[in-house]
């Protein structure tokens, strides 16, 4: 009875694990879409707008910001998922898009502890045009 016991417990207790792994990778996906479509809604609030966007990567609280200068973009922050970290925080620090400077070449990344897999954002031109590799 205890073998019985123990062998329905086993199986009961995968599924969950396997639940919160897919909870965990679907937190990363959406982070990872929310980070490309507010950057790309950045780069074009700043080709219409003579105005800068600042993109922050703040350690202490495990979020990106994104703040524009003018009172018609709509600050926002971005909580990473627990998986995630970013690699590189030097390059993350104080990003800014401008009307007339664009912004330099720099990479980007962020690395899962779920798989091992770093994405790697290459910005590049002038505007900041993201090349993604996952």
């Amino acid at each position: 009875m205890c073998v019985v016991l123990a062998i329905v417990s086993l199986l009961s207790w995968l599924p969950i694990y396997q639940i919160k792994q897919y909870r965990a990778q679907q937190a990363e996906q959406l982070f990872l879409h929310q980070f490309e479509t507010s950057w790309d809604a950045a780069r074009q609030y700043v080709a219409i707008e003579p105005r800068a966007v600042g993109v922050m990567w703040d350690a202490p609280t495990h979020t990106i910001t994104f703040k524009g200068a003018g009172e018609s973009f709509r600050n926002h922050q971005l909580v990473l998922p627990e998986t995630l970290t970013v690699s590189n925080p030097a390059e993350w620090h104080l990003i800014n898009i401008t009307h007339n400077k664009g912004i330099k070449p720099r990479t980007l990344k962020l690395k899962s502890t779920l798989n091992n897999r770093e994405y790697q954002y290459k910005v590049q031109m002038m505007w900041g045009v993201l090349h993604v590799q996952k």
